[in-house]
């Protein structure tokens, strides 16, 4: 979003605040204000380029399990069809 503003301000946002949003002013990593349950920049005087960008709290980790929880049912797969195989 390009603001244009002539004095600094709170810009309110009717989006619910979670942890996993990140907003940048002009390329810098600003604070996110939790207000009523929504979000909230302070902004300051003059023309700025304010982004928001959300990442899922876990997402990573939920991969790696994933990840994991696949190759031990491959592995233990492979167990039972080597083993009906010997007998």
């Amino acid at each position: 979003m390009q603001y244009g503003l002539q004095k600094g301000k709170l810009v309110w946002f009717s989006v619910p605040y979670d942890k996993g949003w990140d907003a940048t002013l002009d390329g810098k990593k600003i604070e996110i204000i939790k207000s009523a349950g929504m979000m909230a920049v302070k902004v300051p005087k003059g023309e700025h380029n304010l982004v928001f960008k959300y990442h899922t709290p876990g997402f990573k980790l939920g991969i790696i399990v994933s990840i994991i929880s696949f190759i031990v049912f491959g592995i233990y797969t492979a167990i039972l069809v080597f083993r009906k195989r010997i007998n």
